[in-house]
């Protein structure tokens, strides 16, 4: 058994991040992708490494460098524990190749085992770049002896087991309860959205109390914080005896972390094969069913309803993507709640908020737009539908209006919510409605463009595409950037003027794009 978890293992790891592909391929094109995907992924890196250290640095300014440690902990492992619980379902349970090891005499635990190291040497590099820095802020000022470094380099091994192996037992759980529904996509992502507004909401309630604290204050209910995670949390208590030399809390740190991974193990080799036979057994039912209900419709009608069922069948896909429209909602919700005068108050120099609000909730919802990777989500059935009697501009055009119609709902609700709370006019409210529609269809048309130039169709893992590829990272992380850019003469002048050039600049921009974008080869697309 152990030979065949290495072996798998060593087949799981290869291409991690990529990195197996870049080494072998000899397309300059190919290189070229992985370069500007690793430069992303730098300036990502970067940004994660300066919150870090800066984190770190404003808790010893407030005389709570002991705190570090643990407050990072938990920190780190909510974080994993978040991500885990959405995208470890996908890596466990992916179907891709189980038939053929299904053939093999190969244990499934020797399956499980080998996505799990995957997963857990993922988290790994995580909770290395997240710690690294506010460790070293925690070493410079707090001066521990010898005996804490090899500690703490025990600690970040076994740390990231406990948050996925609960994101892997949450994860395995709802796929058990999900595979018996017929769309298990809307299940997980009502639980996504749930999730999120309830961290949008205490959030907001959080920003309203700081608003009315003082340091001495905030250094108060930091250390309430952090003696109440470590009576609920015991890792943070056991890191926080490491942080103060001791290194008693190593051992049950380890031990816990082992069972619990065990226990993961353990029952996700249970479900395992069930999970993956019975949503197999029902693909091939739905495959072979007959619809007698077939009704004629036109080519870009169908191209739109195929798209929404390819959204709507994909977990990793949907739930990636809905979470900016969502947060949108949740923005206009707080600045409703919130009151115009009680922002602005807080500002330090004049703005015209209303007007900013609405070009705020459009660049919220241009994060990560479906059509950033809806051309790689093809995969390899890119070649049946380019090779159609279908002009591009039916098949592209079909793909930003699904971006767009998605959204639409949401953004609806937002720009009301916003316009009847802060417009002080008609006019205003005109702008205030008009603007988020403007921002995210730029955003769409943008991240299909970049979709168009980093197209990935060879993936065996939809994770990979959603999280990993060139075009979520370049299209769908940009997006915001442009949609900030077009905020800033609103921001700067705060006239109707300028609100409205914004968004005469935003419109052409995306009708420039589309133009440019529906004269794309689809045969050279590969």
């Amino acid at each position: 058994m152990y030979k065949e978890i290495l072996l798998l293992t060593r087949l799981e790891n290869l291409n991690l991040y990529g990195l197996n592909r870049l080494k072998y391929t000899t397309d300059k094109k190919e290189r070229r992708r992985c370069f500007l995907l690793a430069g992303v992924w730098v300036f990502v890196i970067l940004i994660l490494l300066g919150y870090s250290g800066g984190y770190a640095y404003a808790l010893h300014y407030m005389g709570l460098t002991h705190a570090v440690p643990a407050l990072f902990v938990s920190l780190i492992s909510l974080i994993l524990l978040f991500f885990g619980m959405f995208s470890s379902p996908a890596s466990l349970f992916r179907k891709n190749g189980y038939d053929f090891l299904s053939a093999l005499p190969i244990r499934p635990f020797s399956i499980v085992a080998s996505r799990l190291i995957r997963i857990y040497a993922e988290d790994l590099v995580i909770c290395v770049m997240a710690t690294l820095p506010a460790i070293g802020v925690y070493a410079y000022f707090a001066r521990p002896d010898f005996l804490f470094f090899p500690a703490w380099v025990v600690s970040v091994l076994y740390l990231p087991l406990i948050p996925m192996s609960l994101s892997v037992l949450f994860g395995a759980v709802i796929s058990l309860l999900s595979s018996v529904f017929k769309k298990k996509a809307p299940f997980q992502a009502l639980i996504t959205v749930l999730f999120v507004v309830c961290l949008l909401f205490g959030s907001s309630y959080l920003t309203n109390m700081e608003d009315e604290l003082s340091l001495e204050a905030i250094r108060s209910i930091t250390e309430m914080v952090l003696k109440s995670l470590e009576k609920t949390y015991l890792p943070a208590a056991w890191i926080g005896r490491i942080a103060v030399q001791k290194y008693d809390g190593l051992f049950p740190l380890v031990g816990f972390s082992i069972v619990l991974i065990a226990g993961a193990a353990f029952i996700t080799d249970r479900i395992f094969p069930f999970v993956l036979k019975y949503s197999g057994a029902k693909s091939e039912r739905k495959a072979f069913h007959a619809d007698r209900s077939v009704k004629s419709a036109s080519i870009m009608s169908a191209l739109i309803v195929r798209e929404f069922k390819r959204y709507f069948a994909s977990n990793i896909y949907l739930l990636n993507t809905i979470i900016s429209p969502v947060m949108a909602v949740g923005m206009a919700v707080m600045f409703a709640v919130s009151g115009v005068d009680s922002v602005i108050s807080v500002l330090p120099f004049d703005l015209n908020f209303p007007l900013v609000s609405a070009f705020l909730i459009g660049a919220v919802s241009s994060l990560m737009p479906p059509s950033a990777v809806s051309i790689s989500m093809e995969g390899k059935t890119w070649w049946l539908i380019k090779t159609l009697p279908i002009e591009t501009k039916h098949i592209l055009g079909a793909k930003i209006l699904m971006s767009v119609l998605m959204h639409a709902p949401f953004l609806l609700i937002a720009a009301i919510l916003n316009a009847v709370s802060f417009a002080p006019d008609a006019l205003n409210a005109v702008v205030m409605l008009l603007a988020p529609f403007a921002l995210d269809i730029f955003a769409c048309t943008w991240a299909l463009f970049i979709g168009t130039k980093f197209p990935r169709f060879d993936w065996e893992n939809e994770v990979y595409v959603v999280k990993q590829s060139a075009a979520a990272g370049v299209g769908g992380m940009t997006a915001p950037v442009i949609a900030i850019a077009f905020t800033l003469p609103v921001v700067i002048f705060g006239t109707m003027l300028s609100a409205v050039l914004s968004l005469l600049a935003a419109v052409f921009a995306a009708r420039i794009l589309v133009k440019i974008v529906m004269k794309t080869n689809l045969l050279d697309m590969e």
